[in-house]
């Protein structure tokens, strides 16, 4: 047998490019005659570079190189060897490289490891003439290439295997398409390779490859999500859309799934709109606590036709088009295999024998149940860990009767993990189960009182995981467990300083999120939904209906940034039924109001906007009210009200002033600006607008600045001011981006679409409409869907397609919600559509108006988003 060489080697795999299509283009005895010579090719030049030929496996070679400089020359001249050969019966091979240096370890005459599959994975990543080199391999050889060899950085890239990303660098300069990578999901790190489950993976991938809706079942802890998450790594590729992972663990409401979907797609309040252009892969995670939105799973495949649906849950969805995947226990190979590299990740030293077999037979190869059992290596021997299953898994076969057999062992295992815990560890395990999703070590110290030494050891017991983020979070088989030993008393007062806490938090970020440090509160904020929306559950059911409309009006500002429109609104009015205290009442009418406004229904938002002011004024609340009265000036402005649009705008600014809070002072000089220069006072409304963006800069809220930088470019484009209007507008659209908010990006863009109108370049318009409509009907912003029907008809009109630009005014006009007459809207209507009713015939012009009207927004707005069809 061949001595490899240990310690730190550079790998190198080959693979030919479309060999099968070769095959069949070349048939058998010629692509025999083509294979030989690539063999040769190959072994000359990695031999003559000190290479050693570790394996060869039909069209694919694995060659270890003691010194990586080697293995890079090798490869270069491999390919140039490739490329110069001549061939008989057709083109050169194509074969694509990878190189990677490591310290894998040896067995049977082969190399194993983690660096092994990092060697694969790159490669697998490359195209046929393409060697791609890692990052290990480019620092070790940096400054020892030869003259004229070059590598060149392909920035960071996902691989398949779940890994943290890896930077990659190209040998040569030769041009190929992009990396076969992860670049489109949201798919979890994994800590390390996949143990096992080649046959599963295989038959799964072949499963959803031919039928959309895919379910592993399988009990808790059977490595359902496990499974799931390398299939959708495996099929990146086949979805140009991406593969996107969605946990469901932490939802407690079958409404609220759509809802969380469509946050995780970037989608919002138009799912099913999003859908219908995209080929995507979506991975539901944990669907059996939701099972009565199975449903919404089949609604969403009937209007998405590129979409698939990969779905974990222990039991079926028990849909007509479902194919079911029982998911099966681990072989006792990969059972053992796992065990070890646990307890090997805890003690270096462990080394297993025939007991960890019959550990993994006892624990039926549930992964969950390996791991916990592999976890207390620290403290028991392996014979111990036995004798402790035998005792356990004897006095605990019992269970429901109707209860899997499996389902049954790893509750047993848990509690057989449970039962080595001390008292304190026991209770802090129990009350740390009343957290939905993750949670941080100040919600685990003040809800629960847990010390860290004590939240330490569960962590490092496997009954708790910390994540890269430094929070906590429990298996959702351990929290169900752990709420069971959780009394009723104990467990209802945990509840209520649970939604005490939450409630607590929005208030103080509400604070936070309008000034310097917002960023890292609306992040807190996303981190923590699960539990806030857990919090405002506790509440409603409480019939606490006042502390969850206050906690929504705390979180008004969060919600807005993210577009949680319509899950707001429903909080809101379910949270008013039990309402009783009239502030409390007024801060809700609040919040709904703004959400109902940016959803475009303006009539409900004026109502509640005057019914919040009412109820503030007699409470006292001076900065609220103003808030609430200058929201009823703004949408009074829409509907073409100027003088009472003018005079509550006045009125806010004064109860803002008087308030003292500068946030308010200059929201409320944003709104007045706007209606004095709707109403004519052009002068006063520029410099309301630059007192308000001083006042933001002071106050230090990136979201407050845009709404009086976007006014001030809407206005510099009606005057035709057009490079100030730029200036304006881009400064907006960079807060934007940079707080993440959508409604506000897609708003800076139409002002940037409206700056190209007014330049004559419908070009322009076409460039920035594209992302501005796919945001708007992706998150259901229905104003600015409406506003660019208007533009991208004055567009239309510019560029002389007259019926098509009459069609979407019409479809403008049929959907308006007022928006399109505020500043430049009104501009760009008079300017490029009012002149197409003299130019169009008037019959023409009815049948194109009449054809809009019908149109349905989104129908309407796709059709805008062709306009660069046209140029």
């Amino acid at each position: 047998m061949r001595q490899l060489p240990t310690g730190t080697v550079t790998t190198l795999f080959t693979d030919i490019e479309g060999s099968t299509r070769l095959l069949q283009e070349l048939g058998r005895d010629r692509y025999l005659e083509h294979l030989r010579l690539h063999r040769e090719l190959l072994r000359t030049a990695f031999e003559r570079h000190g290479g050693i030929e570790v394996e060869m496996q039909g069209d694919s070679f694995h060659y270890s190189f003691p010194r990586a400089r080697d293995a890079v020359v090798a490869a270069w001249e491999a390919q140039r060897a490739l490329t110069e050969a001549e061939w008989p019966h057709s083109e050169p091979i194509r074969v694509r490289i990878g190189v990677h240096t490591g310290e894998p370890a040896t067995a049977d005459g082969l190399y194993v490891g983690l660096d092994i599959h990092r060697a694969a994975r790159v490669m697998s990543a490359g195209h046929g003439g393409q060697t791609l080199v890692s990052e290990t391999t480019e620092a070790v050889v940096r400054e020892e290439l030869p003259e004229g060899l070059t590598l060149h950085d392909l920035g960071a890239h996902r691989l398949k295997g779940l890994t943290a990303p890896m930077r990659l660098f190209q040998l040569g300069d030769g041009e190929f398409p992009p990396l076969n990578s992860l670049y489109q999901n949201n798919l979890p790190v994994q800590p390390g390779p996949r143990v096992g489950r080649e046959r599963e993976l295989d038959e799964v991938i072949d499963l959803v490859r031919r039928i959309r809706l895919v379910t592993l079942t399988g009990p808790g802890g059977s490595g359902k999500t496990h499974l799931a998450l390398h299939v959708a790594a495996e099929l990146a590729a086949d979805f140009p859309d991406g593969v996107w992972f969605v946990a469901l663990a932490g939802v407690s409401e079958p409404e609220l799934v759509e809802p969380t979907v469509a946050s995780v797609l970037g989608a919002r309040d138009d799912l099913h709109g999003f859908l219908r252009s995209k080929q995507l892969l979506l991975v539901l995670d944990n669907f059996e606590h939701l099972i009565t939105a199975a449903p919404m799973v089949l609604d969403l495949l009937a209007l998405g036709p590129g979409l698939s649906v990969l779905v974990t849950s222990r039991v079926r969805l028990a849909l007509s088009s479902e194919q079911e995947y029982p998911v099966p226990p681990l072989v006792v190979e990969e059972a053992r295999e796992l065990f070890e590299r646990r307890a090997r990740a805890l003690r270096p030293d462990f080394s297993a024998n025939g007991e960890v077999a019959e550990i993994c037979t006892r624990l039926d190869g549930l992964p969950l149940a390996i791991e916990l059992a592999a976890a207390r290596v620290k403290v028991l021997t392996p014979r111990q860990i036995l004798e402790r299953l035998e005792h356990r898994l004897e006095f605990l076969t019992g269970g429901a009767r109707d209860a899997p057999e499996r389902q049954r062992t790893l509750r047993a295992t848990i509690e057989w993990s449970y039962d080595l815990l001390d008292e304190r560890e026991r209770a802090l395990l129990a009350r740390l189960a009343v957290f939905a999703g993750s949670f941080d070590l100040d919600a685990a110290e003040t809800v629960c009182e847990c010390d860290l030494d004590t939240l330490a050891s569960l962590v490092d017991k496997s009954l708790l995981r910390q994540t890269a983020e430094g929070r906590f979070v429990m298996l959702d088989t351990i929290a169900e467990f752990a709420r069971e030993r959780l009394g009723a008393v104990e467990g209802q007062r945990l509840r209520e300083r649970h939604a005490r806490y939450f409630a607590e938090l929005a208030d103080a970020a509400r604070r936070y999120v309008r000034g310097p440090q917002q960023l890292e509160w609306l992040q807190q904020l996303d981190e923590d939904h699960s539990n806030i929306r857990a919090a405002l559950r506790h509440f409603i059911d409480a019939g606490e209906g006042d502390a969850a409309l206050r906690a929504c009006f705390a979180l008004k500002e969060a919600w807005d940034a993210r577009a949680r429109y319509a899950e707001g609104r429903r909080w809101l009015v379910e949270a008013r039924a039990s309402a009783g205290d009239g502030a409390a009442r007024a801060c809700g009418d609040a919040a709904l109001g703004l959400f109902a406004f940016r959803q475009g229904d303006i009539d409900e938002a004026l109502d509640l906007a005057l019914r919040a002011a009412a109820a503030f004024a007699q409470h006292g609340m001076l900065s609220e009210q103003a808030e609430a009265t200058s929201n009823a000036g703004f949408i009074q402005m829409i509907l073409g009200r100027t003088e009472e649009s003018v005079a509550l705008g006045e009125r806010a600014t004064s109860l803002a002033r008087e308030s003292g809070d500068a946030w308010m002072i200059s929201w409320t000089l944003n709104a007045l600006a706007c209606a004095n220069y709707d109403a004519g006072r052009r002068e006063l409304g520029w410099e309301l607008l630059r007192e308000a963006v001083r006042v933001g800069h002071e106050v230090g809220d990136r979201r407050l600045l845009i709404p009086p930088l976007s006014n001030l470019g809407e206005q510099a484009t009606a005057e035709g001011k057009l490079d100030e209007a730029l200036h304006f507008t881009t400064e907006a659209i960079e807060h934007a981006r940079a707080v993440g908010d959508v409604g506000f990006l897609t708003n800076g863009l139409l002002n940037i679409g409206m700056v190209h109108l007014f330049r004559g370049d419908p070009r322009g318009v076409a460039r920035v409409s594209g992302e501005a409509i796919d945001l708007a009907l992706d998150h259901g912003i229905r104003p600015s869907l409406v506003e660019w029907l208007f533009i991208a008809a004055a567009a239309l009109a510019a560029l002389g397609a007259h019926e098509q630009a009459v069609r979407l005014w019409a479809a403008g006009q049929a959907n308006r919600v007022g928006m399109f007459d505020v500043l430049g809207f009104r501009a760009a209507r008079e300017r490029f559509l009012e002149p197409l009713r003299e130019l169009l015939h008037k019959n023409t012009f009815d049948a194109a108006w009449e054809a809009g009207r019908v149109l349905t927004l989104e129908n309407a707005a796709r059709e805008a988003r062709q306009i660069g069809d046209l140029i």
